[in-house]
C-alpha cells in the first residue's frame, strides 16, 4: 500500500509513526492554546517573570520558557514567539487559564495586555522530513521558511495569511502554522491535497504522542506538573537563563547548577524486548527492592520495536545506557537507561547525502536516468543541498536538457550567490544554447568570485595566524598564574586542572597528563577534567585509555548532571570506537 493513499484508506498508528519518520504528517493541535502579549512594557514583563532571557529575544525569534515559584516549582511551561510590537504564547489550553491568572496576579503599572487566542486561531502541525518541502510549494515567490528552530515569520501559503513557525514536536523537521479558524478548512484542503504526492499524511493525536515520546519530548500534565522543579525535567538547559537576571525560583536553579543534580531526573526507558505492553502512566517501580523512580508517559514505540517510557529515576541511577532490572506494577523486568531524546532520526542533511551518494553510484555505473531521478529526490528531502543542484544541472546538460539545467544553476545562485560553479556552468550550458555572449558574462563573473575568493581565503589565514600568536600569549599568561598557584599548593584543583587543559588546548598532550591526573586525584567527580584527560590520550593515540577515561566520566557527569561535559564525552567516546 502506497502511503498517499492514505486519503482514501485510514492508517494505523503504527504506519502513521513510520509515514512521519518517512516522508511526513499533519494534524490539527486542537488542545494547544495561543496568547498575545502586548505594550510597550511587554518585554521587561516577560523577562522578569519568566526564566529564560526574553529581552535576547529579536524578532522572528522564539524559545522554550517557563513560570516558576520561589521554590522552582513549574507553575506553567511554553513556548514564547516575538514579533514586531507582540509576542505569542503557545501552550496547551489546560495551562492558559493558570497562565493568565499569574500574570494578571503580578501586572501592577506595567503598560501590557493579554489577550486569550485559542478559539479565534487554530494552529496545524506539519512534521516530518519533507515538511518544509511542502510548504515551499506554498510560498508566495521570494519568502523563506524560518532557518532556526522557534523562528516565526508572517506568510501567504497558498493564499492563505498565516504564521509558520519552525518547530520539532516529533524530533524530525517540523513546522506549526498560525491561522485564523475561518481558514482552517481552506488550509487543510491545501495541505492535503499537496501533501498527497509527497506522502505526507494526516495522523491523529495518539501517533503524535508516540512520535514526542520516542524523541523524548515531555509535556506539561503528563511528564511534568507543579510538583517538578525545572532541573528535575532537565529542560532548564533550553528554558532558563542563569545570567538574565532575578527571576522568581532562579536561586534554586543556581544552587542546584552550582552543587550538583536534583535527586531525581526525567530520563528514558528502553524496555526489555520481550515485553508488549506500556505501563501506566504515573505507576512507581523499584530497584533491587528500593523505590528508585516513576513511569510517565509510556508507549510502544513502532520504530524501535520496544516498549520505552519517559520516566524520572534516582539520581544514582541515571547513567547512559546503564542496564538496570526493575520491579514494576508487579513485573520483573530490564530496562536500558537513555539520556533524552531516546530516538534520534537522521537529519535531512544526513537524508539526502545518502541519496546524494548513490545518484553518484548511479551516474558511474552509466545510469543517468536513474541518477537524475534520485538527485530530484535529494533537493526534495533538503532544498539548501547545494551539490545535488550542480550535479543535476550537469546531468541534464548533458542530456541536452538545457533550460532546467540553467535554471537549477540559477536556484543554486539563490542559494550560494559566490557559487563559482554556478556561473562557470551557466557559461558552458549558455555556450551550448550558442548565446555567445550570455555564455562570456558568466565566465567573467565566475573568474571575478573565483579572486574575490582568493583574497579572503589569505586575509582569513592572516588573521588565523594572528589569533595563534594572540592565543598562544593568553596560554601563556594564564599557565603562569596558575604555576605560581601551585608553587604555594600543589594540591590546588583549579590550577592543576587549569594547567592540564591549557597544555591540551596548546597541543602539549604528553604535558598536560600529570595535571589532569592530579586534579582527579582531589576531586574524583570533576567532570570537565575526564573530558580533558580523554582528550589528552586521544591524541597520543592511547585509545583504550581515552575510552576507560570517557566511559568514567560519563558516569559521573551524568549523576552529577553536567550534561555539556558529558555529551561531548558521548560523542567523542563514539568516534574513536572503531580505533580499539
Amino acid at each position: 500500500m502506497e502511503i498517499h493513499s492514505a486519503s482514501k484508506m485510514s492508517l494505523t498508528t503504527n504506519e502513521q509513526v513510520l509515514a512521519v519518520r518517512k516522508a511526513g504528517g499533519y494534524l490539527f493541535l486542537d488542545t494547544n492554546g495561543l496568547i498575545e502579549i502586548s505594550g510597550k512594557d511587554a518585554a521587561s514583563y516577560l523577562h522578569g517573570r519568566s526564566s529564560n532571557n526574553v529581552t535576547a529575544l529579536e524578532p522572528g525569534q522564539g524559545q522554550l520558557n517557563s513560570l516558576l515559584d520561589r521554590k522552582g516549582y513549574i507553575l506553567a511551561f511554553f513556548s514564547l514567539y516575538r514579533l514586531e510590537a507582540n509576542y505569542l504564547l503557545l501552550t496547551e489550553k489546560a495551562q492558559v487559564a493558570e497562565i493568565l491568572k499569574q500574570f494578571e496576579t503580578y501586572h501592577f503599572r506595567e503598560e501590557i495586555n493579554f489577550r486569550d487566542l485559542s478559539d479565534a486561531t487554530t494552529a496545524i502541525a506539519v512534521q516530518g522530513p519533507l515538511s518544509e518541502s511542502l510548504l515551499d510549494k506554498g510560498l508566495t515567490q521570494g519568502q523563506e521558511l524560518p532557518p532556526d528552530e522557534f523562528g516565526i515569520g508572517e506568510f501567504e501559503l497558498w493564499q492563505i495569511s498565516c504564521r509558520v513557525i519552525k518547530r520539532s514536536l516529533t524530533g524530525e523537521l517540523g513546522y506549526i502554522i498560525l491561522v485564523e479558524q475561518k481558514d482552517r478548512s481552506a488550509m487543510e484542503t491545501a495541505i492535503k491535497n499537496v501533501g498527497a504526492a509527497l506522502n505526507i499524511v494526516p495522523i491523529d493525536q495518539v501517533t503524535l504522542d508516540i512520535l514526542r515520546v520516542e524523541t523524548g519530548i515531555p509535556q506539561f500534565g503528563l511528564d511534568m506538573s507543579q510538583e517538578e522543579i525545572l532541573p528535575e525535567t532537565g529542560l532548564e538547559q533550553y528554558a532558563a537563563s542563569y545570567n538574565k537576571g532575578c527571576f522568581q525560583g532562579q536561586e534554586v536553579l543556581a544552587r542546584i547548577k552550582t552543587y550538583g543534580a536534583p535527586k531525581r531526573a526525567l530520563v528514558g526507558l528502553i524496555f526489555a524486548e520481550g515485553l508488549q505492553t506500556p505501563f501506566a502512566g504515573n505507576t512507581n517501580f523499584e530497584i533491587g527492592g528500593e523505590p528508585a523512580g516513576t513511569i510517565k508517559s509510556c508507549i510502544y514505540s513502532p520504530t524501535l520495536g520496544r516498549v520505552i517510557a519517559l520516566a524520572y529515576i534516582s539520581r544514582e541511577y541515571r547513567v547512559p545506557d546503564k542496564e538496570i532490572a526493575v520491579r514494576i506494577a508487579g513485573i520483573d523486568t530490564t530496562a536500558r537507561v537513555s539520556f533524552l531524546p531516546i530516538y534520534t532520526p537522521k537529519s535531512n542533511a544526513e537524508r539526502a547525502k545518502k541519496l546524494f551518494n548513490q545518484a553518484l553510484a548511479e551516474f558511474a555505473h552509466g545510469s543517468e536516468e536513474k541518477a537524475i531521478a534520485i538527485l530530484r529526490q535529494v533537493i526534495e528531502a533538503d532544498p539548501h543541498f547545494i551539490d545535488a543542484y550542480e550535479a543535476l544541472g550537469v546531468v541534464l546538460a548533458r542530456q541536452e536538457q538545457l533550460d532546467e539545467a540553467i535554471a537549477l544553476m540559477h536556484s543554486l545562485m539563490q542559494l550560494d550567490p559566490d557559487s563559482v560553479m554556478a556561473h562557470s556552468n551557466l557559461s558552458l550550458f549558455y555556450m551550448q544554447q550558442g548565446d555567445k555572449e550570455k555564455a562570456e558574462e558568466e565566465k567573467a563573473i565566475a573568474m571575478g568570485i573565483r579572486m574575490s575568493k582568493i583574497a579572503k581565503e589569505v586575509a582569513a589565514k592572516q588573521k588565523a595566524d594572528q589569533d595563534k600568536v594572540q592565543k598562544m600569549e593568553a596560554a601563556k599568561e594564564r599557565m603562569s598564574m596558575f604555576q605560581q598557584v601551585l608553587e604555594i599548593d600543589k594540591n590546588d584543583l583549579l590550577a592543576n586542572y587549569g594547567l592540564g587543559s591549557i597544555y591540551v588546548e596548546l597541543g602539549e598532550y604528553e604535558q598536560s597528563l600529570s595535571y589532569l591526573l592530579k586534579a582527579l586525584e582531589i576531586k574524583p567527580t570533576h567532570s570537565v577534567a575526564y573530558l580533558a584527560l580523554g582528550q589528552a590520550y586521544e591524541n597520543l593515540n592511547r585509545y583504550a585509555d581515552a575510552q576507560t577515561v570517557y566511559q568514567t566520566g560519563i558516569e559521573i557527569a551524568a549523576k552529577r548532571g553536567d550534561l555539556m561535559p558529558m555529551n561531548e564525552m558521548k560523542s567523542r567516546q563514539a568516534a574513536i570506537s572503531h580505533l580499539l
